[in-house]
C-alpha cells in the first residue's frame, strides 16, 4: 500500500509529465521524507518545481540547488553533444546519440531528463578515432577504471561532462550476451537524422525502443535497480505518435522481453492514471529503491542466483569474463588470470571498497528464505527468472 509521501510523489509527477492537477487541498506532509524520495530517483528537481508553480513553499535548500543544477548540467550535455556533433560531421565519423540525449526532447522541457552521461554509439571500426578527437580536440580525459567491455568512459575537466563512447550497444557477459546477435545489424537500421548533416544517425524506433527495455532489465537483473525515471521514459516512447509497434513488439519477443515491458507497462500507467496497481511488491521495490539500485540489493540478487558461498567467492575470483573488462590483456594472455586477480584485489580493496564488499558480504549472509522467496516471485512475475 501507498505511503502518504508516495502517493504526494506520484501526484508531483502527475503534474510534471501530464499537466493533471494537484488533488484538492494537496499538501506535503513530510518535506524531508519527499525529498529524499525524490533524490534516490534524481527527481528533486520535479519537486521543487512543482511545489513552486503551485505556491507551496519549498524551503529546502538542496531541493532549490537540485533544480538549478538540473537546468545547468542538461544546457551544458547539449552544448557538449553539440560540439561533439560538428567535430564529428567535420571529420567522417558516424554517430548515434544514446539514452538521455534522446529522451530529453519528449520531456515537456529538456532539463526535465537528466542523466549521468552523454551516450554515443560509434561503428565500431571508428570508435578509436572518436575517442581521440575528443581528447585531442575537445580536451577530454579517459578515465580507465570506468571503462566497460563495450565502451569507454571520457570526462572534461572544464564541464565536468562524462561522455560514454560505445562500440556495442551490449557486451559479451551475462544477460547481455543474448542481445548481442539481435542487435548486431544495428547499423544498417540506423537512419540519417535529417537535422545532423549527414553523419549524425537515429536507432530506428524498434531498436530504441527495446534498447531501453533491455537497458531496464539489466539494472534490474545487475543489482535491484529500476528507476522511475526509466519507468517515464517508457510512458513517453509508448505514447510517441508514428511508433513501428509491429516492430517493437518483434523485437520484444525475440529478446524475451514482452512480458517485461507489458509489467513495466501496466506499473507506470497506473501511476499516471492514478489507480491501484496491479503488483504492490513490484511498486514498492521501485519506490524504495535507488535509481541504479543499491549494493544491498545487489547482494540478495547474486545470493539467490548462486548461494551466500558462490557470491562471496565470485567477490574474491571475479570470473574470466569480467577481469577481462578491466585487464583487456587477458584476452591474449588467459593465464595471467591469477596474476590479476591479486592486482585488484590491491587496487579495489580500498577503505570504501572494504567497506562496501564487506556491507555485500554480510547482506549475503543474512538475506533469509523468505526475502529470496520474494525475489523470485518477483522475477517470475516479470518474466526474467
Amino acid at each position: 500500500m501507498r505511503t502518504p509521501v508516495q502517493e504526494e510523489f506520484l501526484s508531483i509527477i502527475r503534474y510534471e509529465m501530464a499537466g493533471t492537477p494537484l488533488p484538492d487541498g494537496f499538501g506535503v506532509a513530510d518535506m524531508d521524507a519527499l525529498l529524499k524520495l525524490a533524490s534516490k530517483q534524481d527527481l528533486s528537481h520535479f519537486v521543487y518545481d512543482v511545489l513552486t508553480k503551485n505556491g507551496i513553499a519549498c524551503s529546502s535548500e538542496k531541493a532549490l540547488k537540485q533544480y538549478i543544477a538540473s537546468l545547468w548540467r542538461v544546457e551544458q550535455m547539449d552544448h557538449e553533444l553539440a560540439q561533439m556533433s560538428k567535430l564529428f560531421q567535420e571529420r567522417g565519423i558516424d554517430f548515434i546519440p544514446l539514452k538521455g540525449s534522446v529522451m530529453r526532447g519528449l520531456y515537456p522541457a529538456r532539463w526535465m531528463r537528466t542523466s549521468a552521461d552523454i551516450d554515443v554509439l560509434f561503428r565500431g571500426d571508428q570508435e578509436q578515432e572518436a575517442k581521440r578527437l575528443l581528447m585531442e580536440e575537445l580536451g577530454y580525459e579517459e578515465w580507465t577504471e570506468a571503462n566497460s567491455a563495450n565502451h569507454s568512459n571520457l570526462y572534461s575537466p572544464k564541464s565536468r561532462i562524462h561522455v560514454e563512447t560505445h562500440w556495442s550497444l551490449f557486451h559479451e557477459v551475462d544477460s547481455d550476451i543474448g542481445y548481442v546477435e539481435l542487435f548486431s545489424g544495428i547499423w544498417d537500421r540506423a537512419v540519417v537524422d535529417p537535422a545532423g548533416g549527414g553523419h549524425r544517425y537515429m536507432l530506428s524506433d524498434a531498436d530504441f525502443y527495446v534498447y531501453h527495455m533491455a537497458h531496464m532489465e539489466k539494472h534490474f537483473q545487475l543489482s535491484g535497480g529500476c528507476s522511475v525515471r526509466g519507468l517515464i521514459d517508457l510512458w513517453l516512447l509508448d505514447r510517441l505518435p508514428g511508433a513501428d509497434r509491429e516492430g517493437r513488439a518483434k523485437l520484444l519477443a525475440e529478446c524475451g522481453l514482452s512480458q517485461f515491458e507489458d509489467r513495466m507497462k501496466k506499473l507506470i500507467y497506473a501511476w499516471m492514471d492514478g489507480t491501484p496497481t496491479e503488483n504492490e511488491y513490484l511498486e514498492q521495490f521501485v519506490l524504495t529503491g535507488y535509481l541504479y539500485g543499491d549494493d544491498k540489493r545487489k547482494a540478495t540478487i547474486n545470493t539467490r542466483e548462486k548461494g551466500t558461498f558462490g557470491y562471496i567467492m565470485q567477490r574474491i575470483f571475479m570470473p574470466y569474463e569480467y577481469m577481462t573488462i578491466a585487464y583487456p590483456v587477458l584476452k591474449k594472455h588467459p593465464w595471467l588470470l591469477p596474476v590479476m586477480w591479486v592486482k585488484r584485489w590491491g587496487k579495489v580493496f580500498d577503505k570504501d571498497s572494504r567497506r562496501r564488499a564487506g556491507g555485500e558480504i554480510k547482506t549475503s549472509i543474512k538475506t533469509d528464505g523468505q526475502t529470496l522467496q520474494e525475489y523470485r516471485e518477483l522475477s517470475e512475475y516479470l518474466g526474467i527468472d
